[in-house]
């Protein structure tokens, strides 16, 4: 019920209901409007103005021979999950140093600035139509990339980023329990050192929104690439081996089995044997973006998700295959080591690629049982049927026996797994055979099947 105090001393309006019924409406009537009355003129306390802040962006990171790509995915909704983003660009930071002394209070100041990367308009689920339509003309003007849009920030890791940042001194040393400063059987600690990652998005009116989570790529020299892939293949499977760098990473020592007791080496932390990734290169190089994604920054901004490996993890050994058979396809593989070091990988740069283009020279399997009866005046015959899947048909040869010649008396390939010769000449002995035929161009014919002889009647 909403009521206006300026209204507090009117009476009831005209067209109250009469008699016993009109008291009761009045009576509950006053009740309400004394209520109402009563909180006139108090006034709650304050409200904080909604602070709509972008949520935090999800970032990958990988290294690929001397190069760090990030893969992130520009936000969609704010940290309170509403729609659209409050996001106006989004500010990717590197920092050089070990994980755990990371001072995010003052992240900002000591880390490296890598791109800055203008994010388009996006109208509010609320907006009407006019000014949707507003909004997505000013974003197809506008360089940047669109909410929910894949991009991957590319940092070529040079000498001046492997240089550490000089970690901050505690202000107050906490001592270390007598209890963890001796671990008995452990090797010495692993302070591998990182290039560490955080983007943020920034709304229009320049107050960041939360930090995402750390992407890092380990500062080590990467691994050899292997040797350009060799690539084979049949009717149903392509084979991509390769051959190892000359140095690789081996295991340190056997695995534990029943025979072998576990290790723990003392010289140093160990890390998994160097592994491959198998990708395949596009035919054609992907467009450049239209215009700039980064103004500020040296890292390179390319959108699209990164080209994932053909295999779902790092393999152990070099052959790879790959079941996506497509007559008259372009395919271009190449290989890259891996090696890992606890959580975080580097890969080596591409091995040389290797191209082929799949074509169809698998003949089918030549019919089988083929059997002949003779009738008046036509000779019938049937055979089983072959399973290929681009089979295109079958075609019928005939001769005259003896020594004579096999011609096909079906100008086309026939489908039925049957067929009645009425061609024939009474007394006549002949010999039959059938081949299959495919759809490749030009086709590929089978091998005869077993053959089979008839005298007409």
């Amino acid at each position: 019920m909403r009521v206006d105090c300026r209204d507090a001393g009117r009476t009831e309006g005209a067209g109250a209901a009469p008699g016993r019924g009109g008291r009761r409406l009045r009576r509950a009537a006053g009740v309400l409007l004394v209520a109402a009355l009563a909180a006139c003129g108090k006034k709650g306390p304050p409200l904080p103005p909604i602070l709509y802040l972008p949520a935090a962006p999800a970032v990958t990171a990988h290294e690929q021979g001397r190069t760090a790509r990030l893969t992130l995915t520009v936000p969609v909704a704010n940290t309170n999950g509403s729609r659209s983003a409050n996001l106006e660009r989004l500010m990717v930071y590197g920092y050089t140093g070990e994980p755990r002394l990371v001072d995010l209070d003052r992240f900002f100041k000591r880390a490296t600035l890598v791109a800055r990367i203008p994010v388009k308009p996006a109208p509010p689920p609320d907006a009407d139509e006019h000014e949707q339509q507003a909004i997505e003309r000013r974003a197809a003007k506008a360089p940047g990339v669109a909410q929910g849009e894949t991009i991957v920030v590319a940092e070529r890791i040079t000498p001046a980023l492997m240089t550490p940042v000089p970690p901050e001194r505690p202000r107050k040393r906490v001592p270390v329990p007598a209890a963890e400063m001796a671990v008995p059987l452990a090797g010495p600690p692993d302070t591998l050192l990182a290039r560490q990652y955080y983007v943020v998005g920034v709304t229009s009116k320049g107050r960041p929104g939360p930090l995402s989570t750390v992407a890092s790529v380990p500062l080590v020299a990467p691994p050899l690439a292997p040797s350009a892939p060799v690539v084979t293949y049949t009717e149903k499977q392509i084979s991509v081996t390769w051959t190892a760098p000359a140095f690789v990473r081996a295991l340190v020592q056997a695995p534990a089995t029943g025979t072998v007791l576990p290790g723990v080496p003392i010289i140093g932390p160990t890390y998994p044997a160097s592994q491959y990734n198998v990708y395949e290169r596009p035919a054609t190089a992907p467009p450049a973006p239209p215009s700039p994604l980064s103004t500020e920054g040296d890292g390179t901004v390319v959108p699209g998700p990164p080209p994932a490996p053909l295999n779902g993890a790092p393999l152990a050994g070099t052959a790879f295959t790959d079941t996506r058979m497509t007559w008259g396809a372009r395919r271009c593989y190449e290989v890259r080591t891996v090696d890992t070091y606890g959580p975080l990988t580097v890969e080596s740069r591409p091995s040389p690629a290797t191209c082929v283009t799949l074509r169809d020279t698998f003949p089918p399997a030549a019919p089988r049982g083929l059997q002949a009866v003779a009738s008046s005046g036509a000779i019938s015959l049937i055979w089983e049927a072959n399973t290929e899947t681009d089979l295109a048909g079958y075609l019928v040869l005939r001769a005259e026996a003896p020594g004579g010649t096999l011609e096909p008396i079906t100008p086309a390939p026939i489908h039925d797994t049957t067929y009645r010769d009425t061609t024939v000449k009474p007394g006549v002995r002949y010999v039959y055979a059938v081949v299959a035929v495919d759809t490749a161009t030009p086709p590929n014919r089978s091998a005869l099947s077993n053959t089979v002889e008839e005298t007409a009647r």
